[in-house]
Parts: C-alpha cells; structure tokens; sequence
C-alpha cells in the first residue's frame, strides 16, 4: 500500500511505501462565543477588553469562572445580529423597525440597555417586527 501520512513529531506530509496507519484523533473547529458568560463573577453580552487591553475576547462556555475556555474575536468581522436581543426592556427575536422606520436593525449584544450596539439588518429575505405606534 503506497500513500501519504502526516508526521505528528515534524507536522510534515511524508509519502510512505507500505504502511499501515491506525490512529485515532478529533478534528475540532474553533469553538464559538458564548454571550452571555460570566468572568470573575460579572456577565457579559459581548466580547470584552477586561484584562486584554486591545485585543477583544470571548468566553467559549457560559461561565468562565468553573470552565475558563476562551477565545480573542475577531475585530474585523461584521458582527452578528443576537437573537433574541432586549432592546427598552422587550424582547426581540427578528430585526426591528423600532425607531427606525424603514430602515431594520437588530442588536449585536444580547441585551441593548446594558451594551448599546447594533447594527442594520439586510433587507434581502430577511423577516421583521414593525412596531406601529398610535
């Protein structure tokens, strides 16, 4: 049997002649944040500078403090809409018009009150809630 096997001790691909290869490993994508989660005892709704200035961090599990898994967040990538998301004490699960007309957005923190950012929504095959006010 002829093929190739990846050499763990010099991370290299090797062509090999004959070789019977049984191994057992996991492949793991890099872990998601998870908002909220708790560092030294405080919630967070998005990534944080606390004790990394300049470099914005996540927790990867809801609580840092019993499982300190994390990771930095990108600073490039658009954020994401959260949903559901709080915005004046109620409860979004699409992008909202509220005061907004015509023009949705949707919130990038799980709670807006407590962490105000946002951003506009595509329109393109996208639901939301329009809020009529009399």
């Amino acid at each position: 049997m002829s093929g190739y096997f990846i050499s763990h001790s010099n991370r290299q691909l090797q062509a090999v002649s004959s070789v019977l290869l049984l191994s057992s490993f996991t492949i793991s994508a890099t872990p998601s944040c998870v908002f909220p989660f708790i560092y030294h005892g405080k919630s967070y709704d998005s990534c944080t500078e606390v004790d990394s200035p300049n470099r914005p961090w996540c927790a990867t599990t809801a609580n840092y403090d019993k499982s300190p898994k994390w990771k930095y967040c990108s600073t490039k990538a658009t954020p994401s809409c959260v949903f559901p998301f709080i915005y004046h004490g109620k409860s979004y699960d699409s992008c909202t018009e509220v005061d907004s007309p015509n023009r949705p957005w949707c919130a990038t923190t799980a709670n807006y009150d407590k962490s105000p950012q946002w951003k506009y929504c595509s329109t393109k095959g996208l639901t939301f809630m329009r809020s009529e006010l009399y």
